[in-house]
């Protein structure tokens, strides 16, 4: 491990005076206190802050902007030009593509994978085993638990909860202070508003609206080309045919089976 309190750019030649076991393939910029473990590869035009900390065997793309007070750990690989903001830790295997921007005070947990274009907001916590597809935009304050994938150009807003086991098609859009609970599967094209509770096991298929501060019980599944207006109260179990419209403030008892409007 190396440890040097400094802040300028450095040859790819000067860097490896500083840090022997890592290979430098350009200038960098080199903050106070950052600690670089063995077996790094580092690309041109990088900046780091200060108080950093890379683990083994890290690969860290071209013109990757590092803020302070990072961790990043084992076998992490960062594509180019991503940007990675003040106070975060990246957990070991960690992917992230191209053009990614990570906001302040984040942590992401082991083998999380970043495609390309996504930007992540503050305050976000993201766990183990995650999967955000291409061009996804995360809000301040979402918490992201273990084992969920998310498509291509979800957009998530403030304050949401993702439970564990959850699979989110793609072009989906997640609105403020939304609570999905575990083992829900989301399909595509889905807009589901804004104070919305989705209970465990839900099913949710493509081209679905959900109305702001509906509560969906466990178990429910709703399928195809179906709209669900505000206030909707779904209990346990219920099966909601294609092509259905639910009225604002409506409630379905439990495993009613629905086949037309309400």
């Amino acid at each position: 491990m190396n440890n040097i309190k400094i802040g300028q750019w450095f040859s790819k030649e000067e860097a490896k005076n500083i840090y022997p076991n890592v290979t430098f393939l350009g200038k960098v910029w080199i903050g106070d206190n950052v600690e670089i473990e063995s077996d790094v590869w580092i690309k041109d035009g990088v900046t780091t802050k200060g108080n950093i900390i890379i683990g083994d065997g890290v690969i860290i793309g071209g013109t990757v902007e590092i803020g302070d007070d990072v961790t990043i750990g084992d076998n992490v690989e960062i594509g180019d030009n991503a940007t990675i903001g003040n106070y975060v830790a990246l957990g070991a295997g960690v992917f992230i593509k191209t053009n990614v921007m990570i906001g302040y005070d984040i942590k992401i947990g082991n083998n999380v994978k970043i495609m390309s274009g996504i930007t992540i907001g503050d305050n976000v916590e993201i766990g183990d085993d995650v999967m955000l597809g291409r061009n996804v935009e995360i809000g301040t304050g979402v918490t992201i638990k273990t084992n969920v994938e998310i498509g291509a150009g979800v957009t998530i807003k403030t304050n949401v909860m993702i439970g564990r086991n959850v699979t989110i098609g793609d072009d989906v859009t997640i609105g403020r202070n939304v609570e999905i609970e575990d083992d829900v599967m989301i399909g595509n094209n889905v807009k589901i508003m804004a104070g919305t509770t989705i209970g465990d096991g839900v099913i949710i298929g493509d081209d679905v609206m959900i109305g702001r501060n509906v509560k969906i019980g466990a178990g429910v599944t709703i399928k195809t080309n179906v709209k669900i207006e505000d206030g909707v109260r779904i209990k346990a179990n219920v099966m909601i045919e294609h092509n259905v419209t639910i009225g604002d403030n409506m409630t379905i008892k439990d495993t009613q089976r629905i086949t037309k409007d309400m």
